[in-house]
């Protein structure tokens, strides 16, 4: 079979390239992890992958510039890898995303958690090479996970992290967190975080060395949504008051 011949075909047979293993990224690290290369602009307002685009969601008329999040189930955004072509199309009517936040789960095996990392980053270069806007998310799971999870991320890279799923009331997934969050510090240096979280003590910020990065939080979607545009609401009314001065 002529594979290249095959995947340019309006409905190439599934399994010609389930492993995507013909559109190889560029990677800076033994494992052959792809690299995500560094974005310098940050989003105001994350959305949640597959949401209806409409003008009040994407704030057209706003200064807020809005990114795809994958904080979500994995079925949810399997299709990203699983129908690359297809779904960069989605992805590129947004034109900025966080790279798919693929699971960790501790109890796996770590060649499983290592291909999901890699899943994570090929789709964030593969977006970058379609022009989408990309900032990766990082995952871990225990300590021995930190050999490969944080590959693929230039040093000074802005980074996402989350901590849906996470029962912070629970010692032991604290703990992991905590010790995530140092590590990644240490071996990314982000010069800025993005942390999805309903909440999250002061204290976690400290002991997760966020402390002296640029830490920026954002609640669910739709309370970012709320507050971008009840900000834009005051700086309107500022401007009008403004105007009434001058006049």
């Amino acid at each position: 079979m002529d594979v290249e011949k095959e995947l340019k075909k309006k409905s190439p047979q599934g399994s010609v390239d389930a492993l995507n293993t013909t559109r190889l990224m560029d990677s800076d690290n033994g494992l052959g992890i792809p690299l995500i290369r560094r974005e310098q602009e940050i989003p105001g307002v994350l959305m949640p992958y597959r949401t209806r685009l409409n003008e009040d969601v994407v704030l057209a008329h706003e200064p807020y510039r809005t990114a795809l999040h994958f904080f979500l189930e994995d079925y949810r955004f399997e299709g990203v890898w699983s129908r690359p072509r297809e779904k960069l199309k989605y992805v590129s009517s947004v034109g900025f995303a966080l790279s798919p936040d693929f699971s960790l789960y501790r109890d796996w095996p770590l060649t499983v958690q290592l291909w999901n990392v890699y899943r994570n980053r090929w789709c964030g270069a593969y977006w970058q090479s379609g022009g989408v806007k990309v900032i990766p998310t990082i995952s871990w799971s225990t300590e021995e996970s930190y050999t490969f999870c944080f590959l693929g991320v230039e040093k000074g890279s802005t980074v996402a992290i989350s901590s849906v799923g996470v029962d912070l009331g629970n010692r032991h997934e604290r703990s992991l967190f905590v010790s995530g969050c140092r590590a990644m510090v240490e071996a990314i240096e982000p010069e800025a975080v993005l942390l999805q979280a309903e909440v999250f003590p002061e204290e976690l910020v400290r002991e997760g060395g966020l402390r002296d990065v640029d830490l920026r939080r954002y609640p669910s979607h739709w309370q970012s949504i709320r507050q971008a545009q009840k900000e834009a609401r005051q700086r309107d009314f500022e401007r009008f008051q403004e105007s009434l001065d001058v006049g």
